[in-house]
Protein backbone atom coordinates (compact mmCIF):
# COMPACT_ATOMS: atom_id res chain seq x y z
CA UNK A 1 0.00 0.00 0.00
CA UNK A 2 1.57 3.30 -1.01
CA UNK A 3 1.27 5.76 1.33
CA UNK A 4 0.18 9.33 0.03
CA UNK A 5 2.86 11.89 0.70
CA UNK A 6 2.39 15.23 1.00
CA UNK A 7 3.24 18.64 -1.06
CA UNK A 8 6.43 19.67 0.24
CA UNK A 9 7.70 20.92 -3.51
CA UNK A 10 6.39 24.31 -2.38
CA UNK A 11 6.93 25.87 1.12
CA UNK A 12 3.33 27.58 0.44
CA UNK A 13 1.51 24.13 -0.33
CA UNK A 14 3.20 22.66 2.73
CA UNK A 15 2.10 25.63 5.01
CA UNK A 16 -1.30 25.28 3.77
CA UNK A 17 -2.09 21.73 4.28
CA UNK A 18 -0.28 21.82 7.75
CA UNK A 19 -3.03 24.48 8.76
CA UNK A 20 -5.64 22.67 7.90
CA UNK A 21 -3.66 19.69 9.68
CA UNK A 22 -3.67 21.86 12.59
CA UNK A 23 -7.23 22.79 12.53
CA UNK A 24 -8.22 19.57 12.24
CA UNK A 25 -6.85 18.02 14.86
CA UNK A 26 -7.09 21.48 17.31
CA UNK A 27 -10.60 21.17 16.67
CA UNK A 28 -10.84 17.11 17.16
CA UNK A 29 -8.76 16.51 19.37
CA UNK A 30 -10.40 18.63 22.41
CA UNK A 31 -13.70 17.14 21.55
CA UNK A 32 -12.94 13.65 22.30
CA UNK A 33 -11.12 14.65 25.43
CA UNK A 34 -14.39 16.14 26.41
CA UNK A 35 -16.74 13.78 25.26
CA UNK A 36 -14.29 11.24 27.24
CA UNK A 37 -14.60 13.23 30.21
CA UNK A 38 -18.35 13.54 29.59
CA UNK A 39 -18.53 9.60 29.88
CA UNK A 40 -16.72 9.45 32.82
CA UNK A 41 -18.98 11.69 34.56
CA UNK A 42 -21.99 9.88 33.40
CA UNK A 43 -20.33 6.82 34.80
CA UNK A 44 -19.53 8.33 38.30
CA UNK A 45 -23.35 9.48 38.33
CA UNK A 46 -24.53 6.23 37.93
CA UNK A 47 -22.37 4.72 40.82
CA UNK A 48 -23.56 7.48 43.19
CA UNK A 49 -27.17 7.15 42.38
CA UNK A 50 -26.73 3.12 43.14
CA UNK A 51 -24.86 4.41 46.38
CA UNK A 52 -27.57 6.39 47.32
CA UNK A 53 -29.89 4.04 46.70
CA UNK A 54 -28.03 1.35 49.00
CA UNK A 55 -27.53 3.99 51.71
CA UNK A 56 -31.66 4.34 51.60
CA UNK A 57 -31.67 0.72 52.14
CA UNK A 58 -29.16 0.70 54.87
CA UNK A 59 -31.27 3.29 56.46
CA UNK A 60 -34.58 1.17 56.55
CA UNK A 61 -32.50 -2.22 57.87
CA UNK A 62 -31.20 -0.11 60.45
CA UNK A 63 -35.01 0.85 61.89
CA UNK A 64 -35.85 -2.36 61.29
CA UNK A 65 -33.34 -3.85 63.45
CA UNK A 66 -33.49 -1.31 65.81
CA UNK A 67 -37.26 -2.25 66.22
CA UNK A 68 -36.61 -5.94 66.35
CA UNK A 69 -35.94 -6.57 70.06
CA UNK A 70 -35.16 -10.03 68.68
CA UNK A 71 -31.82 -9.26 66.87
CA UNK A 72 -28.91 -11.44 66.74
CA UNK A 73 -25.33 -10.68 67.01
CA UNK A 74 -25.48 -12.00 63.43
CA UNK A 75 -28.04 -9.80 62.25
CA UNK A 76 -26.07 -7.12 63.61
CA UNK A 77 -22.31 -8.29 62.41
CA UNK A 78 -24.01 -8.28 58.59
CA UNK A 79 -25.62 -4.95 58.95
CA UNK A 80 -22.14 -3.65 60.40
CA UNK A 81 -20.22 -5.36 57.36
CA UNK A 82 -22.55 -3.96 55.00
CA UNK A 83 -22.36 -0.20 56.10
CA UNK A 84 -18.93 -0.70 56.46
CA UNK A 85 -19.03 -1.59 52.80
CA UNK A 86 -21.25 1.51 52.21
CA UNK A 87 -18.87 3.60 53.67
CA UNK A 88 -15.82 2.30 51.60
CA UNK A 89 -18.25 3.01 48.76
CA UNK A 90 -18.60 6.49 49.43
CA UNK A 91 -14.80 7.11 49.59
CA UNK A 92 -14.06 5.70 46.43
CA UNK A 93 -17.08 8.07 44.62
CA UNK A 94 -15.64 10.63 46.59
CA UNK A 95 -12.12 10.43 45.04
CA UNK A 96 -13.81 10.23 41.64
CA UNK A 97 -16.17 12.91 42.35
CA UNK A 98 -12.28 15.20 42.88
CA UNK A 99 -10.97 13.34 39.72
CA UNK A 100 -13.82 14.50 37.85
CA UNK A 101 -13.42 18.24 39.33
CA UNK A 102 -9.56 17.45 37.88
CA UNK A 103 -10.76 16.23 34.56
CA UNK A 104 -12.65 19.30 34.02
CA UNK A 105 -10.06 21.63 34.68
CA UNK A 106 -8.30 19.55 32.32
CA UNK A 107 -11.20 19.87 29.42
CA UNK A 108 -10.82 23.41 29.91
CA UNK A 109 -7.19 23.91 29.31
CA UNK A 110 -7.92 21.16 25.75
CA UNK A 111 -10.94 23.44 24.85
CA UNK A 112 -8.05 26.69 25.18
CA UNK A 113 -5.63 24.68 23.73
CA UNK A 114 -7.68 23.00 20.78
CA UNK A 115 -9.06 27.05 20.10
CA UNK A 116 -5.77 28.20 20.18
CA UNK A 117 -3.99 25.93 18.02
CA UNK A 118 -7.13 25.32 15.39
CA UNK A 119 -6.68 29.46 14.94
CA UNK A 120 -2.87 29.27 14.31
CA UNK A 121 -3.81 26.72 12.02
CA UNK A 122 -6.64 28.62 10.19
CA UNK A 123 -4.29 31.73 9.88
CA UNK A 124 -0.96 29.46 8.66
CA UNK A 125 -3.48 27.93 6.19
CA UNK A 126 -5.29 30.94 5.33
CA UNK A 127 -1.31 32.96 4.51
CA UNK A 128 -0.56 29.56 2.32
CA UNK A 129 -3.04 29.14 0.35
CA UNK A 130 -2.59 32.77 -0.48
CA UNK A 131 0.98 32.53 -1.13
CA UNK A 132 0.19 29.46 -3.41
CA UNK A 133 -2.15 31.30 -5.27
CA UNK A 134 -0.24 34.18 -5.92
CA UNK A 135 2.66 31.90 -6.99
CA UNK A 136 0.34 29.68 -9.15
CA UNK A 137 -0.89 32.53 -11.15
CA UNK A 138 2.87 33.86 -11.81
CA UNK A 139 3.66 30.65 -13.25
CA UNK A 140 0.81 29.96 -15.11
CA UNK A 141 0.86 32.87 -16.94
CA UNK A 142 5.00 32.39 -17.41
CA UNK A 143 4.17 29.26 -18.76
CA UNK A 144 1.50 30.55 -20.78
CA UNK A 145 3.86 33.44 -22.05
CA UNK A 146 6.30 30.44 -23.23
CA UNK A 147 3.76 28.21 -25.19
CA UNK A 148 3.69 29.00 -28.92
CA UNK A 149 0.64 30.28 -30.24
CA UNK A 150 -1.52 28.65 -32.88
CA UNK A 151 -1.00 31.56 -35.22
CA UNK A 152 3.01 30.44 -35.39
CA UNK A 153 2.36 28.02 -37.99
CA UNK A 154 3.83 25.51 -35.79
CA UNK A 155 0.95 24.07 -34.02
CA UNK A 156 -1.32 24.95 -36.76
CA UNK A 157 -3.24 21.53 -38.07
CA UNK A 158 -2.81 20.54 -41.71
CA UNK A 159 -5.61 19.28 -43.67
CA UNK A 160 -6.10 15.88 -44.75
CA UNK A 161 -5.55 15.21 -48.73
Amino acid sequence: MDIPSLPTDNLYKFSALSGLLLVVFGLGYPSSKVFEIQLYQNEVGTDVQAATQRAEAFERLAKRLADNQDRTAVQIERYESARDAGLEQAAILTHKGKRIDILLEQAKFYLIFGFALASFGLVFSFWGFSNWLRLQRITDSALLSQRPSMSDGQNTPKPSD
